[in-house]
C-alpha cells in the first residue's frame, strides 16, 4: 500500500490519494467504522474523530489507476479519429455527387455546396491532425469532450449540405443523378429501408444493391396470383388498382426478420396502436385491420401510409400482422421529391410495385408497448 502517513505530515507537492485503515477490536467506535476504507484527496484527509485513535491513513498508489484514465483517453480518441475519418469518407462521396451536378446539371447552387465542403474537409483534417498531436501529459477528458463536440458540429454541417444536394438534385439532376443522391442521402440520413425502396423501383428490381436488398430480406413475386392466399391477393389486387390503375405488378414479400419489418416493430406510431388495442387482442385474439401513417423519416419514406391487416395472436400470444403498400409517387403531391419520383414514373422510368412485411412480434415484447 505505500509508507503510512498521518494528517500534518503529507507533503503537498504532489496529489496523492488516501485511504483510511481503521483499527478493529471492541473498543472501535461507530466514527472510525464507518471511516474503514474511504479514500481521500491529501487535502481532504480527515483528523482523528477522538484522543488515542488508532486508526491509520495509507497512501494509495495511484499509478496503475492513471495509467487507466490514460489508457482510456488514448481509446477515446482513437473512435473520435474513426469518426473523424468516416466523416472524410462521406465528404469524398458527397464532393463526387455534387461534381456530377456541377458537369451535368451547370448548378451554381452546386458550386456554392462545394466550397461549403471544401472548407468542412480543412476542419475534419485539422481535427485529426489535432487527436494525432495528443500526448499523455496533454489529454484529458476536457479535451476529449471538446473534439467530441467539434465532431458532432461538423456532422450537423455535413447533414445539412445533404439536405441542400437534396433540394438541388430534385431541382436539377438527371435520373442516375437522382438515383445516386437517393442512396447516398438514405445511407447518411438512417434511412436504408427507404432507399432501399426507392432502387427497387428506380433499377425495375434490377440493380445489385436491389437484389442483394430483397435477398437479404424477403423475396420476389412476379404475379399476384404465387402468392397463393386468395383473400390476400383480392387486397393487394384492389390497392393496387386504387393506387396505380393496374391488378397486376410484381411484389416484394418481406419475412419477419428482415430489416423493415423489425423497423416496424420499433416504430412509434405502431407501438400506439397495438397499445391502445392490448385488452381487444387478449380478449378476442385478434383486431380489425387498420390504416397507419408512419412518423420515422426511414418509414416515412418506404410507406408513408401503410394498411396493417390480418393482425391476431397464435395460441401463444405472438402477435401476427401484416404490413401493406404500394411504392409508387403521386406526382400531384406537394412534396418536390414525390412529385419528382411521380415524373419518372409517368415517363416508365420507375417500376411500382407492391411490399408485404410479415410481423411476428413475442408477447414479452409487444405486451410492453
Amino acid at each position: 500500500m505505500g509508507n503510512l502517513v498521518l494528517k500534518g505530515h503529507i507533503s503537498y507537492a504532489t496529489k496523492r490519494k488516501y485511504k483510511w485503515v481503521a483499527e478493529f477490536g471492541k473498543n472501535t467506535c461507530e466514527k472510525c467504522a464507518a471511516l474503514h476504507g474511504q479514500e481521500f484527496d491529501e487535502d481532504e484527509v480527515p483528523y482523528w474523530p477522538h484522543p488515542n485513535c488508532r486508526c491509520k491513513v495509507e497512501e494509495i498508489s495511484v499509478v496503475d489507476e492513471i495509467e487507466s484514465e490514460i489508457n482510456e483517453y488514448k481509446e477515446e480518441l482513437q473512435q473520435l479519429k474513426l469518426q473523424a475519418n468516416e466523416l472524410l469518407g462521406d465528404t469524398r462521396v458527397l464532393r463526387k455527387q455534387i461534381e456530377k451536378l456541377i458537369k451535368e446539371a451547370h448548378s451554381k447552387e452546386a458550386n456554392s455546396l462545394e466550397g461549403r465542403l471544401t472548407r468542412l474537409e480543412y476542419e475534419v483534417y485539422k481535427l485529426i491532425d489535432k487527436i494525432e498531436s495528443f500526448t499523455c501529459d496533454t489529454i484529458d477528458k476536457f479535451v476529449i469532450q471538446k473534439i467530441d463536440q467539434q465532431i458532432d458540429i461538423i456532422k450537423k454541417e455535413v447533414s445539412n449540405i445533404y439536405k441542400n444536394l437534396e433540394s438541388i438534385v430534385i431541382k436539377y439532376a438527371p435520373k442516375p443523378v437522382f438515383d445516386k443522391a437517393v442512396q447516398v442521402y438514405g445511407k447518411y440520413q438512417n434511412q436504408p429501408d427507404g432507399a432501399a425502396f426507392y432502387e427497387i423501383a428506380a433499377s425495375k428490381f434490377s440493380s445489385s444493391a436491389a437484389k442483394e436488398y430483397i435477398n437479404k430480406n424477403g423475396r420476389i413475386y412476379e404475379k399476384v396470383s404465387d402468392l397463393n392466399n386468395r383473400n390476400l391477393e383480392l387486397f393487394i389486387r384492389e390497392k393496387l388498382l386504387k393506387q396505380i390503375g393496374t391488378s397486376e405488378t410484381r411484389g416484394v414479400l418481406y419475412n419477419e426478420h428482415s430489416s423493415v419489418s423489425q423497423a416496424i416493430t420499433r416504430e412509434n406510431s405502431f407501438r400506439i396502436l397495438i397499445s391502445h388495442k392490448k385488452e381487444e387482442l387478449l380478449n378476442n385474439r385478434r383486431i380489425e385491420d387498420t390504416r397507419l401513417s408512419f412518423e420515422q423519416d426511414n418509414l416515412r419514406n418506404a410507406y408513408h401510409y401503410a394498411d396493417i391487416i390480418n393482425i391476431k395472436l397464435d395460441s401463444k400470444d405472438n402477435l401476427y400482422a401484416l404490413v401493406v403498400d404500394t411504392y409508387d409517387f403521386n406526382k400531384f403531391e406537394d412534396n418536390p421529391l414525390v412529385k419528382k419520383g411521380g415524373e419518372y414514373q409517368d415517363k416508365g422510368k420507375l417500376e411500382p410495385y407492391y411490399n408485404i412485411a410479415i410481423l411476428k412480434i413475442p408477447k414479452e415484447q409487444w405486451i410492453n408497448y
